[in-house]
């Protein structure tokens, strides 16, 4: 194959996935979606982790103090 007809092949995948896209056939925003609701349950299971980790500090440390108080 010719680098002519391997340049034009392209081209016209290209231009097809462009009117596929444009004539709503394709759609990327699921995917968005998908991904900004990941991102938001992450962070918020990162914050439910370290606030875990804070409180047990936190007992391990009161733990002790009282411990040396008696």
């Amino acid at each position: 194959m010719s680098t002519n007809r391997t340049a034009e092949l392209k081209f016209m995948c290209v231009a097809k996935i462009q009117v596929a896209a444009t004539s709503g056939k394709v759609s990327a925003r699921p995917t968005a979606a998908f991904e900004l609701i990941a991102i938001v349950l992450l962070a918020l299971s990162t914050l439910v982790a370290v606030t875990t980790v804070s409180i047990g500090i936190a007992r391990a440390d009161l733990s002790i103090v009282t411990r040396a108080a008696n």
